[in-house]
């Protein structure tokens, strides 16, 4: 199936009497994964074809935006307390970079930094705090998120064949937050952006963890109702099978 969809990448990829040099087909393998209680992780496959002038591919996976508020503790008289916070719009809860060679190699800081490339390029929206006191914060979000598995960066993950195909596995920890991504597949020549893709992916719990996930924003209080009455249930059923032996 995959050699299928990428010989027809390569198909449209190709076809026609002539072709622009900076020219760009990608497609991914499934733009929706669904979230069960045995997910344990998984990978999207992302593929394509250049045209004849080849170049360098970067894909970014990145969302979904949310909203945080991050604080700093001190100790104040021998209590550790809140002191410092910094509330942050549209950081994405998962980002991931993968290219066919390192990036300082395709493009330079400044061309990365203006293209949001890579994870120390990553810029939050700061409601409080000028950029210098709120930094602290930024980094803290890039190194908490790394050590989660959710913030990664791979140069080598793309593999480009015959300098016209390309694909590159994209992997998904069990951790991943739901919602709505996007996948951004960049073409370089000459260490400038010449196209770039846009391929929106969903990622949604299904079955029955669909099901209790929807009751429980829909219906809060209900659910709290119903978690209350069941964890009293299980309390009285376990000491009634202990007391019985």
């Amino acid at each position: 199936m995959k050699r299928l969809l990428i010989a027809i990448s390569v198909l449209f990829a190709s076809s026609g009497p002539a072709q622009a040099e900076a020219t760009l087909v990608s497609d991914i393998s499934a733009h929706r994964i669904g979230i069960t209680s045995s997910y344990t992780g998984t990978e999207l496959l992302l593929f394509g074809a250049l045209g004849e002038g080849g170049g360098d591919v970067v894909i970014v996976v990145r969302g979904p935006d949310q909203d945080l508020n991050v604080r700093r503790k001190a100790r104040v008289g021998g209590i550790w307390l809140n002191t410092e916070s910094v509330a942050y719009r549209g950081v994405p809860g998962f980002y991931a970079v993968a290219s066919n060679r390192p990036l300082s190699e395709i493009a330079s800081p400044r061309v990365l930094k203006r293209n949001g490339i890579g994870i120390e390029n990553l810029r939050f929206t700061g409601e409080t705090a000028n950029d210098d006191t709120s930094a602290p914060f930024a980094s803290a979000i890039r190194r908490r998120r790394i050590a989660n598995g959710l913030y990664s960066t791979d140069e080598g993950a793309v593999s480009v064949i015959y300098d016209r195909l390309f694909r590159a596995d994209i992997p998904f920890p069990a951790n991943v937050p739901v919602g709505n991504y996007n996948a951004l597949i960049y073409l370089f020549q000459d260490g400038q952006v010449v196209v770039g893709e846009t391929k929106p992916i969903i990622i949604d719990k299904s079955g029955i963890e669909r099901a209790i996930f929807i009751f429980a924003k829909r219906q809060p209080a209900l659910y709290g109702i119903f978690a209350v009455i069941v964890a009293c249930l299980a309390g009285w059923g376990a000491a009634q099978f202990f007391r019985k032996r």
